[in-house]
């Protein structure tokens, strides 16, 4: 899979995240981050965090999902967790 065209040819697998630090246990799951070069002048970056379905990948529909990191990660902390039904 090729991410853009921008990206001198870079593949998923060149942003595939396998470790996390302080989990021994294996991913359960496939997921790709880092910083994107957008192939301009100005040597631009985009990050990204990709998480790929766990049901059903090739059929489930994409969120593209344009926001600072903070608020990606307060919003799958609230998707995903339990502490949110105190409010």
């Amino acid at each position: 899979m090729i991410l853009l065209g921008a990206c001198n040819a870079m593949t998923a697998e060149d942003f595939r995240v396998t470790k996390l630090p302080g989990l021994t246990a294996e991913l359960s799951f496939k997921h790709y981050s880092g910083f994107m070069p957008l192939g301009d002048e100005a040597g631009t970056h985009l990050f990204f965090w990709f998480v790929e379905s766990q049901s059903s990948p090739t059929e489930d529909p994409v969120l593209y999902w344009t926001v600072g990191i903070c608020i990606i990660l307060c919003s799958l902390s609230l998707k995903y967790s339990e502490w949110w039904t105190w409010f």
